[in-house]
């Protein structure tokens, strides 16, 4: 597992000191579903989870500890404001979406293995 970057420091005055806004890449793949399930058994202070992943499993219904939610489509806009994005996916999609990922603030959780070599 390889971690980047830092949590978002962006004030947001309606939101809980402890709770985090999280996105999970590759959350149709069987990665992504265990890191949803994890964070939803742990009572991780979440405020909101996104899940995304590729044009095959958007609007499939998954759940993000006790909510359900559609899975949409991995844009860069989906990072503004995320506090920490786990990348569930194959390497691929984690290369070509983590340099949008950094630049959003949101710290980067790599469970593909694909930023070893990334600063």
């Amino acid at each position: 597992m390889n971690v980047q970057g830092k949590a978002s420091e962006t004030p947001d005055a309606a939101r809980p000191s402890n709770a985090y806004r999280v996105a999970i890449v590759g959350a149709a793949t069987l990665k992504g579903k265990e890191v949803a399930e994890i964070l939803g058994d742990r009572n991780f202070p979440s405020l909101d989870i996104k899940l995304l992943d590729d044009d095959e499993s958007i609007g499939q219904l998954e759940a993000a500890g006790d909510e359900v939610s559609f899975i949409q489509s991995v844009r860069a806009e989906q990072f503004e404001r995320v506090d920490f994005t786990f990348f569930a996916s194959d390497q691929e999609c984690t290369r070509k979406n983590w340099q949008a990922v950094q630049r959003a603030g949101s710290a980067i959780v790599d469970l593909s293995y694909a930023l070893e070599n990334e600063p």
